[in-house]
């Protein structure tokens, strides 16, 4: 899969709706549609879509990057605001240690401006 694929997965995972994401990556409806019927594809989304049932820190983190950058948001506040989000996260001691196998990194795509 392609890294706008992922993104796109991500975000539907997340409850983001077919137009927005087609917004927010640039790609036609036919496009997410076409997408929608790779196993590869349904798998991300579903996957993206479990972890989303029970949120944590990483997760409010990724929904706040994918926010628009014309949503009037301070990007250097966001950045700090994500720092501290991973820092309580690492400093929770009641955080799981399992020994799990940590599941795959979800990409997020932030399109440049044209």
């Amino acid at each position: 899969m392609t890294e706008t694929q992922l993104a796109a997965a991500g975000l539907l995972g997340r409850g983001k709706s077919q137009n927005a994401v087609c917004k927010i990556l640039g790609v036609s409806i036919s496009t997410l549609k076409r997408w929608n019927h790779l196993p590869d594809f349904q798998a991300e989304r579903a996957r993206v879509a479990e972890a989303s049932r029970t949120p944590d820190p990483e997760g409010v983190l990724l929904d706040a990057l994918c926010a628009t950058r014309g949503d009037g948001v301070d990007w250097t506040s966001r950045l700090n605001a994500a720092k501290q989000l991973l820092n309580l996260r690492a400093d929770d001691p009641a955080a799981p240690d399992d020994g799990a196998e940590p599941t795959p990194p979800t990409i997020v795509y932030v399109p440049q401006p044209r």
